[in-house]
């Protein structure tokens, strides 16, 4: 679970800095992929919480 929570981290990290700077490599929606990643970043860290 420690590589879930690691995961979490670097996504949770990417989505933040993708929805202070506006990452256009995100895609054509760049602060709805980086809030999905950091939805899936807190999922991750709390599931490596847990386990």
């Amino acid at each position: 679970m420690r590589v879930v929570g690691a995961l979490g981290w670097v996504a949770l990290a990417v989505g933040a800095v993708g929805m202070l700077v506006g990452m256009p490599w995100l895609g054509s929606r760049p602060r709805l992929t980086a809030g999905i990643l950091i939805v899936v970043g807190l999922l991750g860290i709390g599931m490596s919480v847990q386990g």
